[in-house]
């Protein structure tokens, strides 16, 4: 012991000098403890096992704190049908705690006279014990349940996981276990047994090193490496004009073939073909046209190339040939219930989960006996303003058996496609477009930020823009104009506007827009995100704030937009010293276009977001139903889905849900007439998924065993005619037992004659990793020149539920 209590022959001994003993002894004990087993906190023992559905069992330990050991002798069973959750799952800890309690309470007699020698009998505890109690922490209900924060005073012994059924796991905490010296032990003999082998290695390694050394030392100098570097350069400089001298050869000898190619075309006719049908595809992808030239190629991501007007046409092009539909029916995303409560929809058919508006920036909030200044917004350039209104992309998603996987969507990304026009557009619908500056663009839709990604039976494309540029509403104006910008801090939805106006003109409506800024900071109204317009009577004069509603419009985090206040009224803003917000400017229009800042001041304004009441909603929708049975569902609607949300529409077949996802397997080979719909979405209360259900289109459709397409018209160049034609179609994925393909060539007087091929030779494109890429090569001749003509492409399947697509089409005039 680190203290001893010293007795003597004869002498007095006290009740503190015996409690010195106990006290001597268990400081000693505690400091062993403390210094050579665990100094912090831990357990040994406790082992808790699932003893029912709501009871968890909970054996003997001891709990060790800063040297100190609590006991608890007997099993205990702890209830946990408090902490059922009500739709997730949640985790409980078990803990344990250390207390000093007084125990074995005994009659004993204590001396009252010393004279007498009295006693007088009290009860009192015996004995003070250190006791280990056992309680609970409970956790969160989530669906993603986490393990609960713990107290200091707390040790964790076992993690329980609960479900609405009872208890699922029990876990024991390893991490607070005190360790077993007989295990380190062991431990301890495998580390040093590894650092004798590390040991021999080591010296190994010295050895090698070292006679690495000595070989480096026999390497060549400094100056002999630079001596060896000047020779190469000399070498690669000798090399580089051999180049160019072979480059300038080939280049010759290539100009004499080409001259010469016509008067060798039987002979070389093979490889003429090949290289002919390699330019066909080039020319294709650079958007080059296939008028008045020998060769020609269409990869099928439009119908610019189809004669659609043909007899007997009927065919799908949709990156690819694909067989039509046999049937389809059109509709939109509308609420089943119409007074659903979980979504609400603006009255232009935005439909978003509940909410409510929160203030998330104020700027000159009213202060008491405070002399407001204004700003006579009538002082300023009156003009006519143009507000160019951006409009929220589109996303579609496409699932069924005909989604065969096409390579040719690779080739959208090459901005010589339109994919906007030719993924995102509605039956008949025509693209407005206009850019950041309020012009009319040339190219619409090509190089555009188009995202899609294919799988089999699974199609999704997705613009990067929350708001793009095509179908503005473009909106005219009178009135003087002032913008104010500001940086919003979160990705959030505002949901309105509020300005604090100090005095109001006798008329004059007013009208807010909240709008992206150009690259100086400046507002831009040809950027519009939202716009919202008040009459002269209920605009509201300060300290009482104006709200100029909106629809919720995504600002992103870290975003710099702009404030445009357009009106004709003599109405006064309040204004606040430019030092009190330095995170926007105040502009003033000095003639319609140019804004000019000012610095000294910024308008008293606030900026309401959306706080959302739910986290995940499911919206019932319509019903999509087609005659028949549906075998292919094809969704396009404007909708937004910021970070760390979620939105998937589902179905329901029978009496089970599902997604329409890339994971989903095949769930249309019933043919469901009627399929229940609806939309989970997931999120935060801050951000949530959103659904212009008014402009969007939903299209189910069932497929036809039989397709036609018919090529546009194909002429030769000037004066020049042929006697035989080469085909190429790419076919996937093309099952010979299933499927049939068959290609004739058309020619004269109103392509009325039809050509059968000559020679047909099938083979697997060796270029690629999919089973069932077929090639087939077709080899037309015929007996009078001609100078144009027309390819007629016939498909068939045995089942509308295996079907295969044309890929590419080449061909050739030899």
């Amino acid at each position: 012991m680190e203290k001893q209590r010293i007795f003597r022959s004869r002498q007095n001994v006290t009740f503190g000098d015996l409690n010195a003993i106990q006290d001597y002894a268990a400081r000693t004990f505690e400091d062993v403890v403390s210094d050579l087993l665990i100094s912090g906190k831990g357990y040994a023992g406790f082992l808790s096992t699932r003893d029912s559905a709501t009871t968890v069992q909970v054996g003997a330990g001891r709990l060790y704190s800063a040297g100190r050991i609590f006991a608890h002798d007997a099993t205990l069973s702890v209830s946990l049908s408090t902490y059922l959750p009500a739709a997730a799952q949640r985790i409980v800890t078990l803990v344990a705690y250390g207390q000093t309690i007084d125990s074995e309470i005994e009659p004993r007699d204590f001396l009252i006279n010393v004279t007498t020698r009295a006693t007088e009998p009290q009860s009192v505890a015996m004995v003070q014990e250190r006791v280990a109690q056992v309680s609970v922490v409970p956790g969160s209900e989530s669906a993603d349940p986490q393990r609960p924060a713990i107290p200091e005073a707390y040790v964790p012994i076992a993690d329980v996981l609960i479900g609405t059924a009872g208890i699922i796991s029990v876990t024991m905490r390893a991490d607070f276990a005190v360790p077993e010296l007989d295990l380190a032990k062991e431990r301890l003999d495998g580390i040093t047994a590894w650092q004798l082998r590390v040991g021999q290695v080591l010296d190994g390694l010295l050895s090698d090193l070292a006679t690495l050394g000595r070989r480096v030392d026999s390497l060549p100098t400094r100056a002999e490496f630079a001596d060896l570097a000047a020779q190469v350069a000399a070498l690669r400089m000798a090399l580089d004009e051999l180049r160019r001298n072979i480059t300038a050869s080939i280049e010759a000898d290539l100009s004499v073939i080409k001259a010469q190619m016509k008067a060798f075309a039987d002979l070389v006719a093979g490889q003429l073909t090949a290289i002919a049908a390699n330019l066909a595809v080039v020319k294709e992808n650079l958007d080059l046209s296939d008028l008045n030239s020998l060769y020609g190629a269409d990869q099928f991501l439009t119908a610019d190339e189809s004669d659609v007007t043909a007899a007997g046409y009927d065919a799908l092009v949709e990156e690819g040939v694909r067989f039509p539909w046999a049937a389809t029916a059109l509709s939109t995303l509308q609420l089943d219930n119409p007074i659903n409560g979980s979504v609400t929809v603006t009255a232009d058919g935005l439909m978003v989960p509940n909410y409510t508006s929160i203030d998330a920036l104020v700027v000159g909030a009213p202060v008491a006996n405070e002399v407001v200044q204004a700003i006579p917004v009538a002082d300023y350039q009156f003009a006519t303003h143009q507000l160019i209104q951006r409009s929220i992309s589109r996303t579609r998603i496409r699932y069924g058996t005909t989604r065969t996987v096409c390579t040719n969507s690779s080739f959208w990304s090459g901005g010589q496609y339109n994919s906007v026009t030719g993924v995102f557009t509605k039956n008949g619908e025509t693209f407005e477009v206009r850019d950041a500056n309020g012009n009319i663009p040339t190219a619409v839709g090509r190089n555009a930020a188009h995202g899609w990604y294919r799988v089999r039976q699974f199609w999704t494309d997705t613009f990067d823009e929350t708001y793009w540029e095509y179908q503005p509403t473009i909106s005219t104006i009178q009135g003087v104009q002032i913008g104010q910008t500001f940086v919003n801090g979160q990705a959030r939805y505002c949901s309105g506007l509020s300005l604090g106006f100090t005095q109001i003109g006798p008329t004059g409506n007013v009208t807010v827009a909240i709008c992206e800024t150009r690259s100086d900071g400046t507002p831009n109204p040809n950027r519009v995100l939202a716009q919202s317009t008040l009459a002269q009577g209920n605009l509201k004069r300060f300290p009482e704030w104006t709200l100029f509603p909106i629809r919720p419009t995504l600002l992103k985090q870290g975003g710099r937009y702009g404030l445009l206040v357009i009106t004709g009224g003599a109405h006064y803003i309040g204004t606040v010293s430019g030092s009190n917000f330095t995170s926007g400017t105040l502009f003033f229009s000095t003639d319609g276009q140019y804004l000019l800042g000012d610095l000294t001041k910024d308008i008293r304004f606030k900026v309401h977001v959306a706080k959302f009441t739910s986290t995940r909603v499911s919206v019932e929708l319509k019903p999509l139903q087609l005659a028949g049975g549906v075998a292919d569902i094809d969704i396009l609607a404007p909708q937004i889905v910021p970070d760390a949300t979620n939105l998937t529409y589902q179905v329901r077949v029978g009496d089970t849900w599902y997604s329409i996802a890339e994971t989903t397997p095949d769930f249309l080979g019933s043919l469901p007439a009627v399929l229940p719909l609806r939309a989970v979405m997931t999120g935060t209360p801050e951000l949530m998924p959103v659904i212009h259900a008014t402009d969007s289109q939903v299209r189910v459709s069932r497929a036809k065993t039989a397709f036609t397409h018919v090529s546009s018209e194909r002429t030769l160049p000037s004066g020049m005619t042929t006697k035989q034609v080469r085909v190429v179609v790419r076919l996937y994925p093309f099952v010979a037992a299933q499927h049939t393909i068959a290609v004739t060539l058309l020619t004269g007087a109103g392509f009325a004659t039809s050509v059968t091929p000559a020679a047909v030779v099938t083979r697997n494109v060796s270029s690629s990793d999919r089973a069932n890429d077929v090639e087939k090569e077709y080899l037309f001749t015929v007996a009078s020149p001609i100078a144009a003509y027309k390819i007629k492409l016939v498909g068939g399947a045995s089942s509308a539920g295996q079907l295969f697509h044309i890929e590419q089409r080449i061909d050739t005039a030899i």
